[in-house]
């Protein structure tokens, strides 16, 4: 391992081992790259009006939106494409204070029929803004990755849900949760038991007997020691499926 590291230019760090792949390539060259200058809103949604594909019914005008909105800046985004109402509006999500729930913005407009579900799920994170700290928004963020790729009112419910759930940041790696279990008994065990294939293993063991999980910010559980399970996987019991 140690001959592999040299030979490839690697690096331990506390998320893993890394090594350089290919040679980086120039995706943007000076001259080509534009600036977005980022919104405050929570949410951030391009207009324009017909559906991105029927060039006939479209025209180039686009206008920002910012979630939540008033009904007077809504009328406004639709006047400025020349829209005659909202339905004749395409809606896309260019920004989200959630980076990875853009895509569950746009298929919830898109399965609605309208902005009515994007707008609650901005409110919400608008007044998440005032009262979570930072440590919060990590939390979240780390029980979206376990979610999987959830529905906007399910991110919801998450998000007024958070109390239920533990995040220990310190945690990335299988051995640290391995020391972190034991040592809340065993507090003198010496480092040098930690860090080794054994320990690692342990940790797997101790993380599924304990309904934790290792997220790229850290161990994710519930306090009541239940599973996380994914938000589209039904539960079951006794062989049968719960609804």
């Amino acid at each position: 391992g140690e001959h592999h590291q040299k030979e490839h230019d690697g690096v331990f760090t506390s998320w893993g081992y890394a090594e350089p792949g290919a040679d980086f390539k120039e995706v943007y060259q000076k001259g080509e790259m534009f600036c977005f200058v980022r919104s405050s809103a929570p949410v951030v949604l391009e207009v324009r009006k017909g559906f991105f594909d029927d060039p006939s019914y479209d025209n180039d005008k686009t206008t920002i939106l910012n979630l939540p909105a008033s009904d007077a800046d809504i009328w406004r985004a639709v006047g400025e494409v020349d829209a005659a109402s909202l339905d004749e509006c395409a809606f896309r999500c260019i920004d989200c204070e959630i980076p990875s729930l853009r895509d569950a913005v746009d298929d919830a407009i898109e399965q609605e029929g309208g902005i009515g579900m994007a707008s609650e799920f901005a409110t919400n994170l608008a007044q998440k803004k005032q009262s979570w700290h930072e440590v919060d928004w990590v939390k979240y963020k780390a029980l979206l990755s376990v979610a999987g790729h959830p529905h906007l009112q399910d991110a919801i419910q998450l998000m007024h849900g958070l109390d239920a759930y533990e995040l220990r940041p310190e945690v990335a790696q299988t051995w640290e949760y391995a020391e972190a279990a034991l040592r809340e008994k065993y507090p003198d065990l010496p480092e040098t038991l930690f860090q080794t294939g054994q320990s690692a293993e342990i940790g797997r063991e101790l993380l599924e007997d304990r309904n934790g999980v290792i997220t790229e910010y850290g161990l994710i559980r519930r306090l009541d020691g239940q599973p996380i399970q994914s938000l589209h996987e039904a539960p079951e019991q006794n062989g049968m499926e719960m609804i």
